[in-house]
């Protein structure tokens, strides 16, 4: 048995919180940290993980585990990784928070996260208008149909490269 198989297996077999703590905050191999963010329920030891470690995945596997929805936001707006600012995305429930995500973040992967959560009809149809990223404006006409808005097809049509039917 290899030495990460090994640390594995211990982060595996143990229950003791402040042990996977500590082993998901220090220990050199991120697969080991991701396994011990995975297993802790501290909702303060997955922030600080979530913000402060080097490794996207980990962080990814920390906010999975988090429901602070103040951690979530700061997250889905700061972190450099697009995958890990989805996965943050993905848990907010915050109506504004999702809105200002879906006008603003770089990536239109996470701003189409946002958009197919949010629910304010105006702020959807401005993005179904103007957003530079095609899939996005038809994520969110999409939106709008599910929320069961009457469309105006033809405008829709037109504004969103014919992708609306």
């Amino acid at each position: 048995m290899d030495i990460i198989s090994y640390r594995l297996e211990r982060v595996y077999n143990t229950k003791d919180q402040a042990k996977l703590a500590q082993i998901a905050k220090t220990d050199r191999s991120d697969k080991v940290r991701c396994a011990a963010a995975n297993r802790i329920d501290d909702q303060a030891v997955l922030a600080e993980i979530a913000v402060a470690d080097k490794c996207d995945i980990v962080r990814w596997a920390a906010v999975l585990n988090i429901t602070d929805q103040d951690v979530l936001e700061r997250v889905a707006k700061t972190d450099e990784s697009k995958d890990v600012r989805y996965a943050a995305v993905l848990l907010l429930s915050d109506q504004a928070a999702l809105e200002r995500i879906a006008k603003k973040d770089k990536s239109g992967y996470v701003r189409e996260a946002a958009v197919r959560l949010i629910t304010g009809q105006t702020l959807l149809a401005h993005i179904a208008k103007t957003d530079v990223d095609d899939y996005v404006r038809f994520a969110a006409v999409r939106r709008i149909e599910a929320l069961g808005a009457d469309l105006d097809k033809k405008t829709l049509k037109k504004e969103t490269n014919g992708q609306a039917e």
